[in-house]
């Protein structure tokens, strides 16, 4: 889950694409999700999009808690029992 991915342009961005890639050329399945508005398609990657509010091209989700519960609902929905999306909502509902 990251905010930073192409066609923005930068270091991370390029980070997060170069791994996803590697991850799946090696056989992994990869779910990348991102609220990067129209990212691009990275070979063997399902991209999905977390809309958000945006400031200027920066997510605001970081401090919207609807949002990332839905975030890590999908990503749940995708692969049950995920532990880093089981934690980041058991986090999120004890608020």
């Amino acid at each position: 889950m990251t905010d930073w991915c192409p066609p923005r342009r930068g270091g991370i961005e390029g980070q997060v694409a170069g791994l996803a890639r590697a991850l799946a050329a090696r056989g992994h399945t990869v779910h990348l999700f991102t609220t990067t508005p129209n990212p691009c398609a990275i070979p063997g990657v399902d991209v999905h999009v977390i809309e958000t509010a945006m400031v200027g091209d920066v997510a605001a989700q970081l401090t919207d808690a609807a949002t990332a519960r839905s975030a890590y609902r999908r990503a749940l929905e995708i692969e049950p029992g995920n532990p880093a999306a089981t934690r980041g909502l058991a986090n999120l509902e004890k608020k």
